[in-house]
């Protein structure tokens, strides 16, 4: 060999020596990393679990507890028929002031208009209004 060609082949060596070197140490650092990036992920979901049961818990015996008022209300309640609802007749004053307001003291002829006895107004168009049919177009 030539010593003119053997500082190349050394610095070359060097070079792949250092090169081996260099990702032998950041790949040993990179899995430390990795491994305790994933010990803390474990631990993280071992307390998210932990909290879930611990919730289904809580929830299973709030359910238990609502259940059980509920059947002690429902012992409670006597079973009785519920109440009628009640009828409050019109005061005779209230009636009057109407007679008074609407202007007659007859009762066959109403002066203003009052709401069916089913309690539903009508749908019909007032006649007092006229529609047009240049309300019809679109």
């Amino acid at each position: 060999m030539s010593t003119a060609l053997l500082p190349w082949l050394m610095a070359a060596l060097l070079a792949l020596a250092s090169a081996t070197l260099q990702w032998t140490v950041l790949r040993a650092r990179h899995r430390q990393a990795l491994e305790a990036q994933r010990a803390r992920l474990e631990a993280q979901q071992k307390v998210a679990v932990a909290k879930l049961d611990h919730a289904k818990r809580q929830i299973a015996q709030l359910q238990q507890d609502l259940a059980a008022a509920r059947l002690e209300l429902k012992q409670r309640r006597p079973r009785a028929a519920p109440p009628a609802p009640v009828v409050r007749p019109s005061p005779p004053a209230f009636e009057e002031l109407l007679r008074v307001l609407d202007g007659d003291d007859d009762d066959d002829v109403p002066a203003r208009h009052r709401l069916p006895a089913d309690g539903f107004a009508d749908t019909l168009p007032s006649p007092q209004y006229p529609h047009g049919p240049e309300l019809l177009r679109r």
